[in-house]
């Protein structure tokens, strides 16, 4: 058995290239998602709920004893089977993981700005891991666990909102220049002018008319100010009147002097998420040296994206003192992680649709030790059903059902509908078995009430879930999983 994890504690589930993040440049995570299995329905570890509500630092987690994966058992078994078992982490280990590893080490993971990807907290970890990777490269049994915070330990310092900020003005000087160059390219062609705003409007155009200008430039080398553009709707550009763009009216926007402070915030949680990226490449690819038919590789993430940007966003608010976003225990950002997978079973530049959960990992290493290869077809990463439906159970008493199809996020406090016929239990299954999910079905449609206004529910897209709350639309899909879950609780 040769193996490699890597899990981190905060890790965006969009830092992987197939679901389309186009404002963190991530070139390591883009390779991760061509070369291995990506597991799209893959939900956190399962926590304590008062971590979920409280949100603590990672230092926290250790104090409470949590061990994700059920690492102290997992390593256990692995050393009882003649396998070597390395960790490097970059946060304390409890002492029931120490006592079960051949050889564990910690460095400093916390993250700095002004110094070199190599000298940043995640640089230190990965070099630390490739040397002990170096050491176990002709061994013939191995796991080698790399336990990262992730982007939650960077220190969003105030030195690095002055770094950001002159990268905004740089970025602002830029696009005002674009735009003067294609202003005065249209009066060379003889095409209408675009109709700038503001007192000066000769020198310094504030109105953008086509916002996908940007993207002329190159996504990456103006990801900032594509994001810009792009998020009018939260107020970071403020609205102003309609103007005729040549093919009817649109709307237009002027810049907002006040808006580069809200949008730091993102930006300075997309640098860490980058500082990673490029901390993890080195490592990665020595570890495509290694990599065989023998060996099986894991890059995960544990608790969700909630204790990554949010908290950030929050904390960089409270600095400021403006109101915190709305925290859910049981949103999309908060249960949804990464979870990659390398190795003989899991063909390159594919997606799962299975529902799994990061413990499912020790299952796979766990079949993994007594055997080749093949017997992984027994373990939950390969035999799982997607038609499996997974409750979730929030901090503040608030309770998700998910499908492959649907995600029902229901509050706490909330009351039962009135319903004028029972549910059946041929519509609600969870034995891998067919799923009538999303078809018409005569014991849904004869539920009359309509669904509680503060119910979610989110249909699963292409690419990611809960673009669109469609619970005013699909009432029935609504009443359906509610009485289901109600049977679970």
């Amino acid at each position: 058995m040769r193996c490699i994890l890597v899990t981190f504690d905060c890790l965006p589930v969009t830092a992987l290239a197939c679901y389309g993040n186009p404002w963190a440049r991530t070139p390591s995570f883009d390779r991760l998602a061509c070369d291995g299995t990506l597991f799209e329905n893959c939900f956190s570890s399962q926590v304590p709920a008062a971590v979920l509500d409280n949100a603590p630092s990672p230092a926290a987690l250790t104090e409470a004893g949590i061990c994700s994966l059920n690492a102290a058992g997992v390593l256990a078994e692995l050393r009882a089977r003649g396998v070597t078992t390395c960790v490097v982490s970059d946060h304390p280990l409890p002492a029931d993981l120490l006592r079960q590893c051949d050889t564990a080490e910690t460095v400093d993971g916390m993250n700095t700005w002004d110094v070199p990807i190599s000298e940043t907290g995640a640089g230190r970890l990965f070099a630390t891991a490739a040397q002990v990777l170096e050491r176990l490269h002709d061994h013939p049994s191995f796991l080698l666990w790399v336990r990262s915070v992730g982007v939650a330990n960077a220190n969003p310092s105030s030195q690095a909102a002055v770094l950001l900020q002159e990268h905004l003005n740089a970025y602002r000087q830029r696009t005002l220049e674009v735009l003067q160059a294609e202003r005065r390219r249209k009066r060379r062609d003889g095409e209408p002018e675009p109709v700038f705003e503001g007192p000066d409007a000769d020198d310094q155009p504030t109105f953008v008319d086509r916002p996908s200008l940007f993207l002329r430039l190159g996504t990456r080398a103006t990801h900032a100010f594509h994001s810009w553009a792009q998020q009018r709707a939260e107020g970071l550009l403020s609205p102003s009147t309609a103007v005729d763009g040549g093919e009817g009216a649109r709307a237009g926007a002027t810049i907002d002097a006040s808006a580069p402070t809200p949008l730091l915030e993102h930006w300075l949680f997309d640098a860490a998420v980058t500082q990673l990226d490029l901390a993890f490449g080195p490592f990665w690819s020595r570890c495509r040296n290694v990599l065989d038919d023998r060996t099986l590789a894991f890059v995960a993430g544990l608790f969700g994206r909630e204790r990554g940007e949010r908290a950030w966003v929050n904390h960089l608010r409270a600095l400021r003192g403006a109101p915190a976003q709305p925290f859910s225990a049981v949103h999309e950002e908060l249960v949804h992680v990464p979870l990659w997978a390398f190795g003989k079973p899991f063909p390159a530049a594919k997606r799962s649709p299975v529902l799994i959960q990061t413990d499912d990992i020790s299952a796979t290493l766990t079949a993994f030790s007594r055997g080749c290869a093949e017997s992984l077809h027994v373990s939950p990463l390969v035999s799982s059903m997607p038609h499996r439906r997974l409750v979730i159970r929030g901090a503040d008493g608030s309770r998700a059902v998910r499908t492959p199809e649907h995600a029902l996020i229901v509050p706490p406090h909330t009351s039962p509908p009135e319903a004028s016929a029972a549910m059946s239990d041929s519509v609600c299954r969870t034995d891998g078995g067919p799923d009538r999910i999303g078809r018409p079905s005569d014991e849904v449609t004869a539920v009359e009430a309509a669904p509680s206004p503060h119910w979610q529910l989110f249909l699963k897209p292409e690419d990611r879930w809960e673009v669109n709350d469609v619970s005013a639309t699909h009432g029935d899909m609504c009443k359906e999983l509610y009485h289901w879950l109600s049977g679970k609780s």
